[in-house]
């Protein structure tokens, strides 16, 4: 019997929220929105180049299950479907937790905007995703990606087993303005910074020195000598995609391995 290192709780990473692992057939949504927080609005061309590196980024995964023997293929669409972005009238405040997007109101507001009805994420879930012509009951797992106008780390909400049971939707926000934001461009390498995040909904971790899970500390020096540099859980937005790699440990944690490395066995 396997026995991974008990310095590192890993299991509890791994089969989270609705989709518990990252293989067989997969939906992603991505919602563009303006809200009050935003560096600019989102115009059509804008929105268009942004929707490449989205592709990318899921073709991107796709490959990389494939190498590990494990079947992969993502549907994906774009919304909304009949404007530019959909608007929010809720202020953001990134540095704040309760008043930024990490509250469940920003991200509710958005879908019930969408969906033209009052209620959450989750409980619009299914009509949400079939707006935009994808049939939850059709695939193995969904998540959803907002796409803002801002200059902040992207993030990704993958659910905790503390949480309510409502946020088992795997959701997260990528930002659209990043490293080059003062000359005018957008986010550096956006497609390898969508599937870093993509991967945490699956139960990836951050193996970044500065980022690295507190509760797995005893073994962050070991995680990163055996991480490589172009891990795309360590800092996913210094090269293009396909300067990155998956370790054995990111895809023990998302389901491509049902073993954790061996290097992490006693």
């Amino acid at each position: 019997m396997t026995t991974i290192h008990m310095d590192c709780p890993y299991d509890k990473y791994r089969q989270r929220g609705s989709a518990s692992v990252l293989t067989e057939r997969q939906q992603l949504l991505f919602i563009f929105v303006d809200d009050d927080g935003a560096n600019g609005s989102w115009a059509p061309e804008r929105r268009q180049s942004i929707e490449p590196h989205v592709d990318r980024a899921v073709r991107w995964l796709e490959r990389k299950a494939h190498t590990f023997g494990v079947p992969l293929r993502f549907e994906h669409r774009f919304g909304p479907q009949n404007t530019t972005a959909q608007k929010v009238d809720i202020h953001i405040c990134e540095s704040d937790f309760a008043a930024g997007p990490h509250h469940a109101t920003w991200q509710n507001q958005v879908a019930a905007s969408i969906v033209e009805r009052d209620g959450s994420v989750a409980s619009v879930w299914e009509d949400l995703f079939s707006r935009h012509g994808l049939d939850v009951y059709k695939s193995d797992g969904q998540a959803l990606l907002f796409g803002v106008r801002r200059y902040c780390p992207s993030v990704a909400f993958p659910f905790c087993d503390t949480q309510h049971p409502e946020f088992q939707k795997e959701r997260g926000i990528i930002y659209d303005l990043g490293a080059t934001f003062h000359g005018g461009e957008g986010q550096l390498y956006l497609d390898s910074q969508i599937a870093h995040e993509l991967l945490h909904l699956y139960g990836a971790i951050d193996v970044d020195s500065v980022k690295f899970p507190a509760d797995c500390d005893a073994v962050k020096d070991l995680v990163l000598k055996n991480c490589g540099p172009h891990e795309i859980m360590r800092k996913p937005t210094q090269h293009e995609i396909d300067k990155y790699e998956v370790s054995d440990l990111t895809a023990y944690l998302v389901g491509w391995l049902a073993a954790p490395p061996t290097w992490l066995q006693i």
